[in-house]
């Protein structure tokens, strides 16, 4: 790595990790409010296109 301690080196891929692990967790979190956002979506949708379904109707057939 070119340091002549190896804490230095340590030190520095630590601080790396740690950024990596925050980053990950953010997008994590990203992703998972948009998974709920597409569902509330579909939901929408779905009871629009067929209002009894939310209630345990077949989607009726036109």
């Amino acid at each position: 790595m070119g340091h002549s301690n190896i804490q230095t080196t340590l030190n520095i891929y630590n601080h790396v990790t740690k950024k990596a692990k925050q980053n990950f967790e953010k997008q994590f979190a990203n992703f998972a409010t948009f998974k709920k956002l597409i569902q509330k979506l579909i939901h929408s949708m779905n009871k629009k296109r067929n209002p009894l379904a939310h209630k345990g109707f077949p989607i009726l057939k036109k």
